[in-house]
């Protein structure tokens, strides 16, 4: 398996959709915290994997970046989840971790917001 530092995007529309499952507000102090754990956690990875971590700074998101991370489809949220996932499972604690938590986050509230969700069954379906 090989690993590598994901895009400062991916980490920044993450976070904002992280917090955004758990309140609509746009929290910067909140988001980056999330962006910057996110950083992190990819940068053990890399770490792990390779004896070196991720370069340059943490992302920092900001409102222009909020507009867009907002604009995005629930599809290309998923997809950056999974891309951070498998980019930064080489350690440990990645399962365990609050990054993990969040990017989980992120998924589940972009899951509420595919096409048909709200009109599939709850709990019974008809095979």
């Amino acid at each position: 398996m090989s690993a590598f530092q994901v895009e400062d995007n991916c980490i920044k529309l993450l976070a904002v959709w992280a917090v955004y499952s758990q309140c609509d507000q746009d929290d910067l102090g909140e988001i980056n915290k999330i962006a910057k754990l996110m950083w992190g956690a990819n940068s053990m990875s890399l770490q792990a994997r390779y004896g070196e971590g991720c370069v340059g700074k943490i992302p920092k998101v900001t409102k222009a970046d909020l507009k867009r991370a907002r604009a995005c489809s629930a599809v290309v949220v998923i997809k950056q989840a999974h891309c951070l996932d498998y980019q930064s499972c080489e350690h440990d604690d990645w399962y365990t971790s609050e990054a993990y938590k969040h990017m989980r986050d992120a998924i589940d509230h972009a899951t509420t917001r595919l096409d048909g969700y709200d009109d599939a069954p709850w709990g019974n379906v008809d095979l």
